[in-house]
C-alpha cells in the first residue's frame, strides 16, 4: 500500500505521489485562494503537513486524498453545497401537464460546440463558478476522482456533488457556448 511505502521511506513512492498529485493540490487551491502565491503556499503547507503526519495516517488512508483535504484545511475554506437554484432556466423546458413535460423546448436546448473551447476559455469560465462548484468540477472531471474520494476531500456527499457537478457543467457549457 502507498501509505506503508511512504512510511518506510520509499523515496520513489513519494516522488511519484508528488509528481501526480502536487499539481492537483495547486489547482484546487487556486479555486479558493485570492491569488497565485497564496494557492502555491497552501499547497506546499498541505504537503508539509502530510509529510509530518505520515506516521499517524491509518494504513487505508490514501495519501493523495489526505493532501487534497489538507489543502482545503490550510485555506480554511468553507465549502457548502450552496443554494438550490436550477442549473438551467426552467423556461427552456416544456410545461408540466403537456405530453413532453420536462423535455427541452426546441429553442431552449443546448447546441453542440462547433469546435472545442480553448483551455483559457474554460479556465476563465471555471473561475466564475462558486468555489464549491468549481472544486467539485475540477476534482471529478479534471482529476478523475470518484465521488467517495471527493467526499473525503471536500466533505460533500455524493448527492451534493451531483448537484454541484451538474450546476458547474451547465454553467461552463453556457459560458463557452455564447
Amino acid at each position: 500500500m502507498a501509505s506503508a511505502a511512504l512510511r518506510d521511506g520509499d523515496e520513489e513512492a513519494f516522488a511519484a505521489l508528488v509528481d501526480r498529485w502536487y499539481g492537483s493540490s495547486v489547482r484546487l487551491a487556486r479555486l479558493l485562494a485570492s491569488d497565485e502565491t497564496t494557492a502555491h503556499g497552501a499547497a506546499r503547507e498541505a504537503w508539509l503537513l502530510l509529510i509530518t503526519r505520515l506516521s499517524e495516517l491509518p494504513e487505508e488512508a490514501p495519501p493523495h486524498l489526505v493532501a487534497l483535504r489538507a489543502t482545503i484545511e490550510t485555506l480554511a475554506a468553507k465549502l457548502a453545497a450552496g443554494d438550490a437554484r436550477p442549473a438551467y432556466d426552467p423556461a427552456g423546458f416544456e410545461d408540466e401537464g403537456t405530453r413532453w413535460a420536462g423535455w427541452w423546448r426546441d429553442d431552449g436546448a443546448p447546441e453542440a460546440w462547433q469546435e472545442q473551447p480553448a483551455d483559457e476559455e474554460l479556465s476563465r469560465a471555471l473561475a466564475e463558478l462558486e468555489p464549491a462548484t468549481a472544486a467539485v468540477v475540477v476534482l471529478r472531471d479534471v482529476e478523475g476522482l470518484a465521488p467517495d474520494e471527493v467526499e473525503l476531500v471536500l466533505e460533500l456527499t455524493p448527492s451534493d456533488q451531483r448537484t454541484l457537478l451538474h450546476r458547474g457543467r451547465a454553467a461552463l457549457w453556457k459560458a463557452v457556448s455564447t
